[in-house]
């Protein structure tokens, strides 16, 4: 099981490109119960009494190559580096 664990915000959805993992499902974790109703709230760690609000998505199809959204993000130059690098003697 994949879980992704968030503290506000929204899931919109969970993607893949690859469609043998189309329909799995993932478990969103939302720390976030701040106004949250009662029978939405799970406790997630019996130990410290941690509540979240926990769904269920199915993996659904991407429009979107995934792996060339990841190469253009590693692709991107690090500022620090070019920084430090500028200010060499």
């Amino acid at each position: 099981m994949i879980a992704v664990v968030l503290e506000g915000g929204l899931v919109q959805a969970v993607i893949t490109d690859d469609p043998a993992r189309q329909g799995e499902e993932v478990m969103v974790i939302d720390r976030d119960i701040d106004g949250a109703d009662d029978d939405e709230v799970t406790e997630i760690d019996g130990a410290t009494g941690d509540e979240a609000i926990v769904s269920v998505h199915e993996v659904e199809r991407s429009a979107f190559v995934l792996a060339d959204i990841m190469q253009a993000m590693t692709d991107e130059p690090d500022v620090e580096i070019i920084d430090a690098a500028i200010d060499l003697p």
